[in-house]
């Protein structure tokens, strides 16, 4: 009984292993036994996509705020004060410079609520 038992403890282990990386997804092949084998694809988790887009109309909309709340003109004394500064007000002023798709947002805003 010890004998029968001694190597299915490695091999119960490598069907194991192999059947988790399947759960990555699979690929098939006929070996030269014409055989039909699976293969597991290396994971690599998918870039969060989702995630970014949801950083970036976040910076926009708090820009929009911005100068919705504080006026043009005072947005744009402020950005020169900014760019006047050591090297990351610089940076900061240059990120929150007015684009196209912020001043959009703006006027959208300012639409609604007259």
């Amino acid at each position: 009984m010890f004998l029968s038992n001694q190597g299915s403890g490695d091999s119960r282990k490598v069907v194991h292993v192999e059947r988790r990386r399947l759960q990555y997804g699979r690929t098939f092949s006929i070996d030269g036994n014409n055989l039909i084998v699976a293969h597991s694809r290396k994971y690599r988790p998918a870039f969060p996509w989702r995630g970014l887009v949801i950083v970036v109309i976040c910076c926009f909309s708090m820009k929009a705020f911005l100068m919705t709340l504080i006026g043009e003109a005072d947005y744009a004394d402020r950005l020169a004060r900014l760019s006047e500064g050591a090297t990351v007000e610089r940076v900061g002023a240059w990120l929150m410079t007015p684009d196209p798709v912020s001043a959009a947002i703006v006027q959208i805003w300012q639409r609604s609520a007259s």
